[in-house]
């Protein structure tokens, strides 16, 4: 399935605490808490998120003034306006891709 809103991670520190932060092609930003391993208790959809935060900015050119576009943490906070989903979609499908931090042992 083709991704229309792409990311750019801007800090991974999955390997210290699990957090990554990413810019959104079109001026949206999050981060997100991003396991190697999913979750089916915490776990969006019982995946490897386990919270997810994507804001928009009031002003196009002031990121200090943002408004929640989607939370997730650990359970649903704030559901995404129906014209936003699909931007929630592509950057779930994206941070659920990433690879693991660490090598599988076999």
């Amino acid at each position: 399935m083709a991704t229309r809103h792409q990311i750019s991670i801007t800090r991974d520190h999955r390997r210290k605490n699990g957090w990554v932060r990413f810019a959104i092609r079109g001026g949206l930003r999050g981060q997100a808490m991003v396991w190697d391993e999913p979750s089916a208790e915490f776990g969006m959809a019982g995946g490897r998120i386990s919270k997810l935060y994507i804001e928009r900015p009031l002003r196009r050119s002031d990121m200090r003034m943002t408004m929640p576009v989607f939370e997730y943490d650990r359970g649903p906070c704030l559901d995404a306006a129906p014209d936003e989903q699909e931007v929630v979609d592509d950057v779930v499908r994206q941070l659920e891709a990433l690879p693991p931090t660490t090598e599988v042992v076999r």
